[in-house]
């Protein structure tokens, strides 16, 4: 994956997160240890194979990302959302922030973006698959939520032109033991911790833009992981409220930027 791919992990509609904490009970890197730790990698793999085996899952996710201002002051903007998934064919995302957040709906047929707060949603057809949708909607300029770990190419994305792996040691998240992994790629520092069980799901996510000056960071905290959820019917398809106003999705960025009237779609 190139350091602009995994930046987009966390989506165009907003996904990021907190700083490091101090790595209390990790084994720190000698400095002679190899670049590629195999450790890391193979750590990193089973993590990836497992999520490519799961049908379904859900998964919550609060999220920090670092915005340097034009005077170099680093402002921190936060968000939350709720990641439903269900293999092959359906997918919901439920974001919220102070801006006011926004929806993702993937039925197999269409994908739909809605925004509670403005009361717009744009529709597109889509692919028979989510690994087929998240590559057509990175296509209309809509980069979904953790879209590398929809993928059952997880292990061989991430992996994709690294410079660095290191296992870094045990440390715990939200109280549960993982692992720490830390890579480097070009213009991309990152670290993932896999929770230390037989349901190695990543617990965090951690990403540096070491391309600009301010390197702002990106931290995204995974938790409440279910791998058997039970989903409502309806819960992948989208259901226009009454007054909502559907727009082409060549407008969603302008809306994004503030617009207030978009052009109705056709």
């Amino acid at each position: 994956m190139s350091g602009r791919q995994l930046l987009r992990c966390v989506p165009v509609l907003a996904l990021v997160l907190a700083a490091a904490m101090p790595m209390w009970g990790a084994a720190p890197a000698t400095t002679n240890a190899p670049k590629i730790d195999p450790q890391a990698v193979q750590l990193l793999r089973q993590m990836a194979d497992y999520m490519r085996g799961l049908q379904t899952f859900s998964v919550h996710v609060d999220a920090a990302k670092d915005v340097v201002l034009d005077n170099g002051q680093t402002l921190t903007s936060d968000l939350a959302y709720d990641l439903m998934v269900r293999r092959p064919d359906g997918l919901a995302v439920k974001m919220t922030s102070a801006a006011g957040g926004a929806e993702v709906y993937y039925d197999g047929k269409t994908v739909t973006v809605y925004t509670p707060k403005k009361n717009y949603y744009a529709v597109m057809p889509a692919p028979a698959t989510i690994q087929e949708t998240v590559a057509a909607a990175v296509q209309k300029g809509i980069s979904l939520p953790l879209a590398d770990f929809l993928s059952k190419e997880t292990g061989k994305n991430l992996l994709a032109n690294i410079t660095s792996a290191t296992f870094v040691g045990t440390s715990m998240v939200n109280g549960i033991m993982a692992n720490q992994l830390a890579f480097r790629q070009k213009g991309v520092d990152w670290q993932i911790w896999i929770e230390d069980s037989s349901t190695p799901v990543p617990l965090r996510l951690a990403i540096i833009d070491t391309k600009q000056k301010d390197t702002p960071r990106f931290v995204a905290t995974l938790s409440q992981w279910n791998i058997n959820p039970t989903f409502e019917a309806g819960t992948f398809t989208f259901v226009p409220p009454e007054g909502a106003q559907k727009i082409n999705f060549r407008e969603l960025p302008k809306l994004q930027r503030g617009m207030t009237k978009p052009s109705p779609a056709k």
